[in-house]
């Protein structure tokens, strides 16, 4: 026979009165009512991050090639990097780098300036 130890059943009922503010959404106590509190602030923040970061109608955009840069997601300029010449994918390479420095469209936009590039020495030399 198996004698429970009493010290691991007491021990497990402070436990649970200690928790009892945690779980009941009728009685939040200091530690719950805190917890809640970071969170807004938290979320408040989250928010204006995010208002800064789109790019609304009164923002100046840029005098790029491509058309509303700011508003385009990184798929969005890929599909139009094709309709562009070399000096103006180094343009859009000169913007990015200085401002939004994304990684995927940055490495896109040196492997097509390095084609570009070879391309235009290829014709010149044919000439």
């Amino acid at each position: 026979m198996i004698i429970p130890n009493l010290s691991d059943t007491n021990r497990h009922q402070e436990l649970r009165k200690d928790n009892e503010g945690f779980r009941s959404p009728d009685r939040p106590n200091e530690a719950a009512r805190d917890q809640a509190a970071e969170f807004e602030v938290a979320d408040t923040s989250v928010q204006k991050d995010l208002q800064s970061y789109r790019a609304p109608e009164h923002r100046q955009h840029p005098v790029l090639p491509i058309e509303r840069y700011l508003d385009l997601t990184v798929p969005e300029i890929l599909e139009q990097l094709d309709r562009l010449d070399l000096d103006m994918v180094r343009e859009v390479q000169r913007y990015e780098g200085t401002h939004r420095r994304r990684k995927t469209l940055m490495v896109k936009l040196e492997r097509l300036t390095r084609a570009l590039a070879a391309e235009q020495r290829a014709a010149g030399e044919s000439r």
